[in-house]
Order: C-alpha cells, then structure tokens, then sequence
C-alpha cells in the first residue's frame, strides 16, 4: 500500500524557499542574438532614412517628360568632318536652330533660377537648354580654328576672340565632366598595325536627342528684343544657384 507523505516532517518541497534555476546558456545566446539584428536592424533602417532626407534634390527641366535613354554606337557621319562650307554652316545650324525656347510661366516657375519674360510675350518666359550652349561653344571653337573663311566671325580684337574661345572650351569641360559618360573603350590587336589599338566603336548610353530636339522646335521663341525689360513677377524658387 502507498502511504502519503508528510510535509510536516520536512521532508518535501519547500516552496516558500524555491529559486528558479538559472537559464540554459542557449536560451542567453538566443536572446543576445535577437537583439543583435534587432540593433542591426533599427540602424539600417535609420540610415536608409537619412540618406533619403539627405538626398540632393533632382533640379527641375521643361524636357524632363520626353528623356528617353538609348544605346547607341556614334555613327560614322561626314557631315560635320568635311571643310568649312556653306553645307557645314547649315549642318552646325540646324543643330542649334531651337535654342532659345519660349515657356509659359506655370514651368518658368519652376526652374531653380529665375528667367525673364519675353517682350510683348505676357505670361511667357524665356528658357535654353545647356547642350544647345554647349554645341554653340563647340561651333564657335571650330570657327575659331578656320579664321580665314571666317575673317568676320564676330569677335572685335584677338583678345576678345580668344577670350571667348576660352569660355568656351572651359564651358565645354565642365559639361562633360558632369555628364559623365562611363562607356567602355576596349583596345584590341590589330594586325594590319602589328599593335594593340583602341576601338572606339563601342556602345553609349545616351539621351535621345531627336526627341528633346523635336520638342525644342515646338517651343521655340522666335522674337527676342534684349533691351526691352520686362518686370520679374515670378515668386523666389525654393533653390537659387
């Protein structure tokens, strides 16, 4: 037969005296675990927060809906290789024909600097594209170095011609080395040359220039008086450069 135990005896539990043991070292390793990724986590996620605030705002252009990217190998084009001619002078020109551009104020507010409207044009501003400046100060370089077909080519004194073609070409630095084109040129054996050359008929990753050029021509102002002016209405842009 069982006989139930007497507590009195003390021989049981003591329960107002009972200590939980102390956690299995696993349990301790799990729990400091946890809050490693926890911690590695939450910083994560805090840097990803600010770079987001701290992330330089994209500046604003008119064309911004029509930027399409392409790849393209650059043509071989004899159009802009051959001698100073009328041919060429047209060339050139038609690159730079929608230069100057005519935008109504709702996107002349939004540039991140202020412009000036057009004379006799209210509610309209004018605007131009960099690379339309920068393909004048890439024609004007090549004018430049052709002086005598272009005796006349609108510069007064040496001094100011050569000042100009300075603007220019340092205008025409930064350009590029702000759009910068990270294609690849790779070198291979030629053996007509019994050399390593680098070939330069490698792919591009471009801006589709018919299409901003396309939407230049709808834009384009065609009357300009500089010496009219006109009063500035157009509110502070949030950034002035």
């Amino acid at each position: 037969m069982y006989q139930q135990l007497s507590v009195e005896d003390g021989d049981g539990p003591n329960y107002e005296n009972f200590t939980a043991a102390p956690p299995r070292r696993g349990s301790r390793t799990i729990l400091a675990l946890l809050l490693v990724i926890f911690l590695e986590t939450t910083l994560l996620l805090a840097g990803a927060l600010h770079r987001e605030r701290v992330a330089p705002p994209k500046l604003y252009t008119p064309v911004h809906g029509v930027l399409e990217d392409v790849i393209q190998v650059f043509p071989h084009d004899d159009t802009f290789l051959q001698e100073p001619s009328p041919a060429l002078d047209e060339a050139w020109d038609n690159l730079q024909q929608y230069s100057k551009l005519r935008l109504p104020r709702s996107e002349a507010k939004l540039f991140p600097n202020k412009t000036s409207g057009i004379a006799g044009d209210p509610g309209y501003y004018m605007a131009e594209l960099e690379i339309y400046h920068q393909l004048h100060c890439l024609n004007q370089i090549r004018q430049a170095l052709h002086p005598t077909y272009y005796p006349n080519w609108g510069m007064h004194t040496i001094g100011s011609r050569e000042s100009h073609v300075d603007h220019c070409v340092e205008r025409i630095r930064q350009g590029l080395m702000c759009n910068v084109d990270t294609s690849v040129l790779v070198w291979e054996w030629n053996p007509t040359f019994n050399e390593t050359r680098v070939r330069l008929r490698v792919p591009h990753q471009c801006k589709n220039f018919s299409k901003i050029h396309e939407w230049t021509r709808d834009k384009l102002m065609t009357s300009f008086d500089r010496y009219t002016h006109v009063p500035d209405d157009l509110p502070t842009p949030p950034l002035i450069y």
